[in-house]
């Protein structure tokens, strides 16, 4: 996957929670819905962050991050659906 289809693909995963949260109630919305959008977010900016930085151990790292919030993400679609 290049550089571009990474940060392409952590966007429309996030604009894809955005609009699964949209359906939830306005209560569970403004819980954990709000959690999954926030970590949706963070994940787009650390893969765009890492996928922007020359020094291959901010990259890392970057990758790392992006990783352990992917998985918060998944932990919090499976609480929410």
């Amino acid at each position: 996957m290049t550089n571009g289809a990474m940060i392409t693909s952590a966007y429309e995963l996030a604009k894809a929670v955005h609009q699964i949260v949209s359906q939830f109630s306005e209560k569970k919305r403004d819980t954990i819905g709000q959690r999954m959008c926030e970590t949706s977010v963070d994940v787009a900016a650390k893969v765009q962050d890492a996928l922007t930085t020359d020094d291959p151990v901010e990259q890392q790292e970057a990758l790392r991050l992006a990783g352990l919030d992917s998985i918060a993400l998944e932990i919090l679609v499976r609480i929410g659906t």
